[in-house]
C-alpha cells in the first residue's frame, strides 16, 4: 500500500511541488517519494516503501502517453496480461502501476472493470489531457479529492491534502456529529468540509479546464431469494471450495510466510484451511485470546482448527491490549474516523511484522456474502409465502406483536419517501430505518443527523429487502470506512491486509445462490460450511445455536475503566461542546453512569465521542 497524489492546475508553488508536499505528508504510507509525471500543469506522485514495492511490483506506471500512480495489489495478473495482449497492448512490466497504465491505454476509463485486486489509482493520458481515478469495489485502498481554485487534487489521505496546502482545514461539523454518535450516513463526506471521499467502486473523471464527474463504475450483483442457478447444493459447495483456493493462492506472499488472522468463525477458518492446503507451513495463524467465560472467547475452537489443518497457534492476549491506547496519538491520522478495535488490529499487525512477514489474510466478506439477517422475512411475507414466513419467523424468535411485525415485515421495504410521509403523519417523529442507531442523549441536533441519512444513496438500493441488506454491506458508507481503516492500521505497522472472500469471482458466485443457503431459521452459512466439511473440524462446520466471537465484552470491560481516565484528561472543556455538536455535561454524566453500572446502551458512542474529541484536540 502506497500513498498516491495528483495535483491538476496551477498552484502557488507549481503542481509538482504541491503534489510532492501532499505525498510527503503521508508518512504512514512510506518514505520514498517518486514522480510518475510532471508537465502541462499536472503532477502525479507516490510515496512508497521498499517492501510495498516488492509486493506490488511498482506503484508508478507508464504505457505510451498514459501515466499512473497506484496504491494496488493486483491478482490474476496472467489473465489480465492475456486480455491486454488480445487488445494489442503489451505491458512494460507486470508491476501494478504498469499493468494499470496498460489497462487504461487499452480500455480508457473502463479499465477498473478489467482489474481484479485491491486498488486505488490515478491515471492521466497526455494526448487527450484528461484522466480518471478509481477505487476497487470493496474499497480497501482509500482515495480522496478536492476541487481547487484552478483544478483538482487527489490523494490517499484527506489530511495530506490539507498539509500539502491544496485544501482548506475547515471541518464538516455534521459529519463529526454523526461520527461522535457512532454512525456515518453520508459516505462521500470527510472531516474536512472541502474534501470528499471517492467511495468503493466509484471513479472520478477529470480534464484540464473541465468539470469533474464522479460515478459508480461497479454494480454489485443482485442477491435474490431463489438464486439464479440450478447447480445443486453439493456441487455448489465444491465449486465454492475451488474458488476459495484460487482466491487464497492469488493473495499469498511469494516471498515470505503469509499469516491468517484466525478466529473461531467459519470465514477466517476457511481461508486458513485453504492456505494450509496450498503451502502448508508457509501459512501461519495469529489469533486473539479472550478470558475464560468471555463471549468473545474462541480459543478452544481455534486450537481445533489448527490441530486439524496443521501449524502452531500464535496468540494475542486481549487483556494486555488497552482499548484506548491510541487516543493520545490521533493527530497524525489521515481523518477523524477511528476503527473501534484499532489497538487489537495494531497488536496483531506488530506481532506479524516482528516475525518478518508482510501479508496477512482475513475473513472479511464471509458475513456479507454467506450470512443473512432478518430482512428476508419481509420478502417472504410481502411475496405471499406466508407458510414459509411463519416457519422462519418462529425459528427466528419473532413475536406476534404489531411493533415487531412492522419492523421486520413492512419497514425494510419502505423507501425514504414513504418514511417521510409517515413521519409527517406522526407529527414529524421519524420512522427509523432498521439500519438506524439510537441517537445518544448528549448529541446535539440528533433529528437533523438522522434526516441526513435519507439522502444517502444506499437507502434506495436493492430490489428486495434482502438484496438491499447485501448492497448496504457491500456498498454502504460505514463499510466503506471500516475496510480501508482496517488496512491502514496494519500498514502503519508494515503489514498488508488481503481479503480472499471478497474476490470478485466469489462475490458473483455468492449472488447466484438462494437465500436459504445463507440462513434458514437459526442455521447460518450453510454453503460455506459445506464447502469446508472435509477440511475443518465439526466445531466449525456444524450448526451453532448462536454466533460466536463477539468482542463486545472486551470493549465494554476496557471502556469502563479507561474512558473515565481519558475524559478526565480533557479537563473542564470539550471542543465538541464548543462547536455545538455535543453537550459536555450530559456526556460526562453518561460516562459516570456507565462506570458505576456498566450499562452498555451507548457504550460504542461513548468511546467514539471520546476519540473524536481527542482527534480535534490534537489537530492544533
Amino acid at each position: 500500500m502506497s500513498g498516491i497524489a495528483l495535483v491538476l492546475g496551477a498552484t502557488a508553488d507549481g503542481p509538482l511541488r504541491s503534489a510532492t508536499a501532499v505525498a510527503s505528508a503521508m508518512k504512514d504510507r512510506g518514505t520514498n517519494v517518486g514522480v510518475a509525471l510532471d508537465g502541462d500543469g499536472v503532477s502525479l506522485t507516490a510515496i512508497t516503501s521498499d517492501w510495498q514495492e516488492a509486493l506490488s511490483g511498482g506503484s508508478l506506471g507508464q504505457h505510451g502517453d498514459v501515466s499512473v500512480v497506484a496504491d494496488a495489489s493486483l491478482y490474476y495478473r496472467d489473465a489480465l496480461v492475456r486480455s491486454l495482449v488480445s487488445a494489442g497492448i503489451q505491458p512494460r512490466t507486470q508491476g501494478a502501476g504498469d499493468l494499470i497504465a496498460a489497462a487504461v491505454a487499452a480500455w480508457d476509463d473502463d479499465a477498473p472493470n478489467r482489474l481484479e485486486g485491491d486498488f486505488a489509482y490515478v491515471a492521466w493520458r497526455a494526448s487527450t489531457q484528461r484522466g480518471h481515478a478509481a477505487r476497487d469495489p470493496v474499497g480497501s485502498r482509500p482515495l480522496f479529492f478536492c476541487l481547487t481554485s484552478t483544478g483538482l487534487a487527489i490523494a490517499s489521505s484527506p489530511a495530506a491534502l490539507v498539509a500539502g496546502g491544496v485544501a482548506s482545514s475547515a471541518l464538516t461539523l455534521d459529519w463529526l456529529r454523526e461520527l461522535s454518535a457512532g454512525t456515518v450516513n453520508v459516505g462521500s463526506e470527510t472531516a474536512y468540509r472541502d474534501i470528499n471521499a471517492l467511495r468503493q467502486g466509484e471513479r472520478v473523471r477529470f480534464a484540464a479546464g473541465a468539470r469533474t464527474q464522479t460515478d459508480a463504475w461497479y454494480s454489485a450483483p443482485e442477491f435474490t431469494e431463489s438464486g439464479t442457478t440450478h447447480v445443486s447444493f453439493d456441487d455448489a459447495a465444491l465449486e465454492l471450495r475451488e474458488l476459495i483456493l484460487e482466491a487464497v493462492r492469488e493473495r499469498l506472499d511469494p516471498l515470505r510466510p503469509t499469516f491468517v488472522s484466525l478466529s473461531g468463525g467459519r470465514d477466517s477458518s476457511a481461508v486458513y484451511a485453504a492456505g494450509r492446503r496450498l503451502v502448508a507451513d508457509n501459512v501461519r495463524s495469529i489469533s486473539l485470546s479472550y478470558p475464560a467465560g468471555d463471549i468473545g472467547r474462541e480459543d478452544e475452537t481455534i486450537q481445533g482448527v489448527v490441530a486439524r489443518c496443521g501449524g502452531e497457534p500464535t496468540w494475542i492476549d486481549t487483556e494486555q491490549v488497552s482499548l484506548l491506547s491510541h487516543a493520545r496519538s490521533l493527530g497524525s491520522r489521515p481523518d477523524a474516523f477511528v476503527h473501534p478495535y484499532e489497538p487489537t488490529v495494531s497488536a496483531i499487525s506488530k506481532r506479524v511484522t516482528d516475525s518478518g512477514s508482510r501479508v496477512i489474510l482475513n475473513g472479511l466478506g464471509g458475513d456479507t456474502l454467506f450470512h443473512a439477517e432478518l430482512s428476508y422475512l419481509s420478502d417472504l411475507a410481502l411475496g405471499g409465502r406466508f407458510g414459509e414466513f411463519r416457519k422462519e419467523w418462529k425459528a427466528a424468535g419473532g413475536r406476534a406483536d404489531p411493533r415487531s411485525l412492522f419492523r421486520w415485515v413492512l419497514l425494510p421495504r419502505l423507501g425514504p419517501t414513504a418514511r417521510g410521509v409517515m413521519a409527517g403523519l406522526r407529527g414529524g417523529r421519524r420512522v427509523h430505518d432498521v439500519w438506524d442507531r439510537a441517537v445518544p442523549p448528549w448529541i446535539v441536533g440528533g433529528s437533523n443527523m438522522t434526516e441526513r441519512s435519507w439522502r444517502e444513496p444506499t437507502s434506495e438500493m436493492g430490489k428486495s429487502a434482502a438484496d438491499r441488506e447485501r448492497q448496504m454491506l457491500l456498498r454502504g458508507p460505514f463499510a466503506g470506512r471500516i475496510v480501508p481503516e482496517y488496512s491502514r492500521i496494519s500498514l502503519a505497522r508494515g503489514l498488508e491486509q488481503r481479503s480472499p472472500l471478497y474476490d470478485s469471482r466469489i462475490i458473483r458466485f455468492a449472488a447466484t445462490r438462494p437465500r436459504a443457503e445463507r440462513r434458514t431459521g437459526g442455521d447460518y452459512k450453510r454453503l460455506l460450511r459445506a464447502a469446508m466439511v472435509d477440511w475443518l473440524p465439526v466445531s466449525v462446520t456444524g450448526p451453532r445455536n448462536s454466533p460466536t466471537g463477539f468482542a463486545g465484552s472486551y470493549f465494554s470491560r476496557h471502556a469502563r475503566t479507561e474512558l473515565p481516565q481519558l475524559i478526565a484528561a480533557f479537563g473542564n472543556t470539550m471542543r465538541l461542546d464548543d462547536l455545538g455538536l455535543v453537550l459536555a455535561k450530559p456526556y460526562r454524566d453518561e460516562i459516570d453512569r456507565f462506570a458505576r453500572t456498566g450499562n452498555r446502551q451507548h457504550v460504542a458512542a461513548l468511546v467514539l465521542t471520546a476519540l473524536t474529541e481527542s482527534w480535534l484536540r490534537q489537530l492544533c
